[in-house]
C-alpha cells in the first residue's frame, strides 16, 4: 500500500530527514496524543491498533510498509493521533516536520486532495475494523481483514432511508460519520427510538434471525457508512463459531439492558443571526473540550486554509467536495467539532447545517426588521434541506424572566434562553446540544419535598450544574424554582411565602384540604410565566384519570402545571382539561427518571428521592370496622387510638404505589445517580417546617455526592471535577 509521492516527498526537502530506529514492539506514536510530524517508512513493517476501551482491547487495523507515508491527515487538520504506531521486526522512518509536508503539497494541489482522500478512506477503514472487532467479538488479524474486505462503503443524505420497517434484514451497517434516525411504526404514528451517530452500529440484530426489521432507519444527514452483508457475516460464522454466539451475547445484553446512552452528537453548528456571539461560540467550545477534543470551524477558518472560494462553493461544485472532505476530516481527528456559520444563509451556513448532527439557530429576543428578514431566509434555507434546527433566544443580561420566541424562523426542535454573556447560560445550551446534558430529578413526597433544596445546595457546592429539570408532585414545584434559576436562598424564601398556611382543612367531600391557599400561592409565583419559557427547560408530570395516563408537560402556563401535579388525591381538590381529571403526577410516576432517560440530550441523570421508606405503624390492633365518629370523640378527649391519620394513609398510598418502579429504575440503569433522602423529622404533611428540612436534605446529600459519582455512569468530566474538588 505504498503511498504514490513519498519519494518525490523525501526529494523535496530542504535537508536530509531526521530518522528514528525503532525495535521489535517499539511505539512510534500513541493513539489519542498529539503531534504534527509526518513519517515515511524507510525500512521494516508498522502495526496500526485502535484501542476503544472495550473488553477486546488494541484491535489491529492497518500495516505500513516501505515508502508508506503515515501521520499526513493529523498534519493536516490537527488533533490528536488516531492510532498507535508500533514497528514490527524493527523499523526505520523518516520524520518530516509539518511545514516542510504543506510546503511540498502546495507546489501540486492535485496530490494534495489525492492524499487526503487516501488518509481519508484508510481511516475509515480502521475505524470500521476496530468497530468490527467488538461486533465480532475478535481481534483475529485474519478475521477482520476478511470481515474489512466484505465492507461495502456508501454515503447517505439527509432524508434518505437506509432500512424501512418490515424489509428483509440483510446487512449490519457501522456509521463512520453522520447520524441516523430509527424509528417504529405505531397506531399513533412514527415514533423515535434512538438517534445513532458517529462509530455506532446499526442493523446488526436483523442478521442474526433473518426477521423483518423492526424499525426504519432513515440519515438526519449526510451520512457515511460501511455495510456488511448477512452473507458475509455467514461466512464468518461458518468460519468461526464463536463469532455467530458472541453476536447473540451482544443481542440479548442489548435486550435486557435498554438503557445505553453512549452516543453523543459529535458535530454541532451554530448560526449565530444573534450579535455578540463570540463569546458564547468561545464558552461552547470550553465546554465541549471537557468532554473531548474540540476543534471550531468557521467561514473565516476554511477560509485561511482554502480560500474564500471554497468557503462560498455551490453545493454540488468540485470545491464543495473539497469543503466536505475537509470536515469529514476534521469529524476524524476531533471528538467534537463546533461549526460556525454565517449570520445569514450563506452557502457555508447550509454546507455547515448539513454536516452537523444538530443545529442551533442562535437569535435575538426582540428581532427589528433587519434581523427578521434575515431569520425567514434562514427559515427557508433550513426548510429546502428539510432541517429543524434549535432555537437558542439571546436576551439582555439583566433578564429576570424570559418571555417568548420570534416566530421568524419557523418551526423548531427544541427553545432554549440564555443570557447575553452568561457563561452558566452557554454551557448548559452546548451540553444540551451535544447530547451530554444533566437532567436533575425531583420527586415526590409531600413536605419532605423541601429537601430538596438542601440537596440541590450540595450539588451546586460539588460542581453539578443541571441543564433540564423534572419534577413531580412537590419535586415540581421545587424543579420550577430551580428552571427560574433562582439562588438557593431565593426559592427558600419562595417556599416560605408559598406554603404558609397552606393546610385550609375543609368537609372532604372533595378533598381534605380547600386548596385555596395553595392555588393562590402558585399562582401568584408562577401564574405570569410559561413551562418553555425558563432559564432551564422545565418538565413535569400529573396523572390523568379520564384516560388512565401520565400526562407529561413540557409547554403551557406554568402555574397550571405545577398546580395539577400537585393535586394530591384526597387531599387536594382535582384540576381539569378539555374535561379530563388530573391528579398527582406521583400517582403513576413518583420519580420521572424514564422521561428523562428518553431524551438523547441526556448523559446524567441525578434522581432525588424523598418519599419515606416506610409509612405509618399501628399503635395496636386495628379493628376492620371503624366508626368515624366515636374515634373523633376520643381524640377530642386525648385518648390515644391505633389508627393512623387518613391524610397520611392517602399520602403514603400514593408514594408507596411508585416504589417498585423506583427501585427498578435505580439498580436497571435508568438512573445514573440515585441519591435518597434521610429526613426523619419532617411528615408529609409538615408543610410549616421548611428550614429544617432543607438542611436535613443537605446533610443527607453533601458526603455522598463524590462516592455516589464515583460509581455511577455518569460523564467522566463531570466525575474528574467534583473529584479534584472534593480533594481540594
Amino acid at each position: 500500500m505504498e503511498d504514490e509521492g513519498s519519494d518525490s516527498l523525501l526529494q523535496s526537502l530542504s535537508a536530509e530527514p531526521e530518522t528514528i530506529t525503532l525495535a521489535d514492539g517499539e511505539v512510534l506514536v500513541e493513539q489519542n496524543t498529539g503531534g504534527s510530524d509526518v513519517f515515511v517508512v524507510v525500512h521494516g513493517l508498522l502495526v496500526a491498533t485502535i484501542d476503544t476501551g472495550d473488553d477486546i482491547g488494541p484491535t489491529r487495523v492497518a500495516t505500513f510498509e516501505q515508502g508508506d507515508l503515515l501521520g499526513e491527515l493529523t498534519a493536516l487538520t490537527g488533533g490528536l493521533r488516531s492510532a498507535t504506531i508500533r514497528a514490527n521486526g524493527g523499523a526505520v522512518v523518516a520524520v518530516i516536520p509539518r511545514t516542510e509536508f504543506v510546503a511540498w503539497l502546495s507546489t501540486e494541489p492535485e496530490r494534495s486532495e489525492r492524499i487526503a482522500a487516501a488518509a481519508r478512506d484508510r481511516i475509515d477503514r480502521n475505524r470500521a475494523s476496530a468497530l468490527l472487532a467488538r461486533v465480532l467479538g475478535t481481534d483475529d488479524p485474519g478475521v477482520l481483514e476478511l470481515a474489512i474486505h466484505e465492507v461495502e462503503w456508501t454515503t447517505i443524505e439527509a432524508g434518505q432511508e437506509l432500512c424501512r420497517q418490515g424489509e428483509p434484514a440483510d446487512a449490519a451497517h457501522l456509521i463512520l460519520s453522520g447520524r441516523v434516525a430509527v424509528t417504529t411504526e405505531e397506531a399513533t404514528g412514527p415514533r423515535l427510538v434512538a438517534e445513532l451517530g458517529r462509530n455506532q452500529i446499526v442493523g446488526e440484530l436483523g442478521v442474526l434471525d433473518r426477521l423483518p426489521r423492526t424499525a426504519t432507519v432513515t440519515a438526519l444527514r449526510r451520512t457515511r457508512l460501511g455495510s456488511l452483508r448477512a452473507e458475509a457475516i455467514d461466512q464468518l460464522n461458518t468460519a468461526r463459531p464463536e463469532i455467530g454466539l458472541h453476536l447473540f451475547r451482544q443481542a440479548l445484553a442489548r435486550a435486557v439492558n435498554k438503557h445505553d446512552r453512549s452516543d453523543v452528537a459529535h458535530t454541532v453548528c451554530i448560526v449565530p443571526s444573534a450579535p455578540d456571539h463570540e463569546a458564547l461560540v468561545e464558552h461552547c467550545a470550553e465546554e465541549l473540550a471537557r468532554h473531548g477534543t474540540v476543534t471550531v470551524a468557521s467561514a473565516a477558518t476554511i477560509a485561511d486554509r482554502f480560500g474564500e472560494d471554497t468557503v462560498h462553493a455551490a453545493v454540488g461544485s468540485v470545491r464543495a467536495s473539497r469543503l466536505l472532505g475537509h470536515l469529514h476530516d476534521l469529524e476524524n481527528a476531533y471528538d467534537y467539532v463546533l461549526l460556525v456559520g454565517d449570520p445569514t444563509a450563506t452557502p457555508w451556513t447550509i454546507h455547515a447545517s448539513e454536516t452537523a448532527d444538530r443545529v442551533l439557530a442562535l437569535v435575538p429576543a426582540h428581532p427589528g426588521a433587519e434581523a427578521d428578514a434575515r431569520l425567514g431566509d434562514l427559515r427557508e434555507a433550513f426548510e429546502s434541506i428539510g432541517l429543524q434546527p434549535w432555537l437558542g433566544v439571546v436576551h439582555p443580561d439583566d433578564t429576570d424572566h424570559p418571555t417568548g420566541a420570534p416566530d421568524s424562523i419557523g418551526a423548531v426542535d427544541r427553545l432554549l434562553h440564555v443570557r447575553q454573556t452568561n457563561a452558566a447560560d452557554h454551557r448548559r445550551l452546548i451540553r444540551l446540544l451535544s447530547g451530554n446534558g444533566v437532567a436533575l430529578v425531583l420527586g415526590g413526597g409531600g413536605a419532605r419535598g423541601f429537601g430538596h433544596i438542601g440537596a440541590y445546595r450540595a450539588l451546586l457546592e460539588r460542581g453539578v450544574e443541571p441543564d433540564i429539570v423534572y419534577g413531580s408532585s412537590i419535586g415540581a414545584v421545587i424543579a420550577a424554582t430551580i428552571a427560574l434559576d433562582l439562588s438557593v436562598d431565593e426559592i427558600i424564601a419562595a417556599c416560605e411565602d408559598a406554603f404558609a398556611g397552606l393546610l385550609d382543612w375543609t368537609l372532604p367531600l372533595v378533598a381534605f384540604l380547600k386548596g385555596r391557599r395553595i392555588t393562590d400561592s402558585i399562582q401568584s409565583a408562577f401564574g405570569h410565566l410559561a413551562c418553555e419559557h425558563l432559564w432551564r427547560p422545565f418538565v413535569c408530570t400529573s396523572t390523568n384519570l379520564t384516560q388512565s395516563r401520565l400526562d407529561v408537560v413540557d409547554s403551557g402556563p406554568l402555574d397550571i402545571a405545577v398546580r395539577t401535579s400537585v393535586s394530591i388525591p384526597g387531599i387536594l381538590p382535582p384540576m381539569s382539561k378539555d374535561g379530563d381529571v388530573l391528579v398527582d403526577g406521583g400517582v403513576l410516576n413518583n420519580l420521572p427518571a424514564d422521561l428523562a432517560h428518553a431524551d438523547p440530550v441526556i448523559r446524567t441523570i441525578w434522581a432525588i428521592d424523598v418519599s419515606p421508606p416506610f409509612g405509618p405503624r399501628a399503635k395496636g390492633p386495628i379493628e376492620p370496622a371503624v366508626s368515624g365518629f366515636r374515634l373523633l370523640a376520643r381524640r377530642l378527649v386525648r385518648k390515644r387510638d391505633a389508627y393512623p391519620a387518613a391524610a397520611g394513609v392517602v399520602m403514603q398510598t400514593m408514594v408507596a404505589a411508585a416504589s417498585r418502579d423506583r427501585w427498578e429504575m435505580a439498580v436497571d440503569g435508568t438512573i445514573d445517580v440515585y441519591l435518597p433522602l434521610e429526613i426523619r423529622d419532617s411528615g408529609l404533611l409538615d408543610f410549616e417546617n421548611i428550614r429544617p428540612t432543607v438542611e436535613a436534605g443537605y446533610r443527607s446529600a453533601v458526603d455522598r455526592i463524590p462516592e455516589l459519582l464515583a460509581q455511577s455512569t455518569g460523564t467522566p468530566a463531570m466525575a474528574a471535577e467534583i473529584a479534584s474538588s472534593d480533594r481540594s
